[in-house]
Formats: structure tokens, sequence, C-alpha cells
């Protein structure tokens, strides 16, 4: 091990930090939790559906999600707000991929979590328009790495909290 630190009779500080944070990297991955979830295909939408569990007013509510890797930030009907106990921040102005801006609300769920995996608190966007609820990549960069077949995705379930995304 000597050797990896040692060049030319000298300690190199950098190739310590390399090898520091690659081992702390590694153990964070050893700490994740590989888990699935099963997916839906609904053939009306054209989209496969994953159920994501929320704390609501009135106890645990199941909502269900399009997984999107194209969404930055997870988008949510306004009906279902409510079953979140989403907290408003704000508005916030969000471009298209055609370029057209608009402005959608921008609000704050203090927990979510999908096969029993504890996600956090989230950031979530909703617009009067919004007919579906989209999981973004604020939610997919946490279980990463994930991969999805047909009939189920599989993800790293994080360790400690992280903060809103």
């Amino acid at each position: 091990i000597w050797l990896i630190f040692q060049s030319y009779g000298e300690v190199k500080p950098m190739k310590i930090f390399n090898v520091l944070f690659a081992t702390l990297l590694l153990a964070g991955q050893a700490m994740a939790k590989e888990t699935k979830a099963p997916l839906e295909y609904r053939l009306p939408e054209e989209a496969y559906f994953i159920a994501v569990e929320v704390e609501g007013k009135d106890g645990l509510n199941m909502v269900d999600f399009v997984i999107d890797s194209g969404m930055a930030i997870t988008l949510v009907r306004p009906d279902v707000l409510g079953k979140m106990n989403a907290q408003w921040v704000g508005t916030k102005l969000v471009s298209q991929a055609d370029g057209t801006a608009f402005e959608v609300f921008r609000f704050e769920v203090p927990a979510m979590s999908i096969a029993g995996c504890e996600i956090g608190a989230i950031t979530v966007l909703s617009t009067p328009t919004a007919s579906m609820n989209f999981l973004g990549l604020n939610v997919l960069t946490r279980l990463m790495p994930f991969t999805v077949s047909i009939n189920e995705v599989t993800f790293q379930c994080p360790g400690p909290e992280l903060p809103a995304g």
C-alpha cells in the first residue's frame, strides 16, 4: 500500500486523497441495499408506472408515477398534492425541449418511499394542466445505479437522508 502513496521518495497528497475518496465511495455503495419494485405497463397511457408511498394527512397513500429520466424534477398532478403533505414553496420558470417556457408551482414533500426504501424529502412541481405524475431525475439520481426491465425496476436504496432535491 505504501508504494501507492509514495512517488520518487515523497508522499503525494493528491494520490492519498484519491485513494481515500475511492474507499469512501465504495463503502457508501456497499451500505446501499439493492431493491426491486414492480412496474405496471398501462396501454391507454403507453407508459410504465411505479407505486410510490407518501405520507398524507390521513395516513400512508400509494401514488402511481411514470418513470421519466427526461424530467429534471418530479411533476405531480394537483389533486395528488394533498395526499403528499406537500408544502408550497413558490413558483419556478421551466423550459420545454422546444424552448417554450412556463411557470409552475413548486412544493416540498417531506417524505416518500418506493418498495419500502425511504427516499426522504423531495421537491416536486405541479401545474393545473398536469395529467400524470412523473418521477424525475431529482428522485431517480438518489436510486443510482438503477435499471428498468419490462416488469420491474432495480435500484440502490440510499443511505442517510439526503437534502431535498
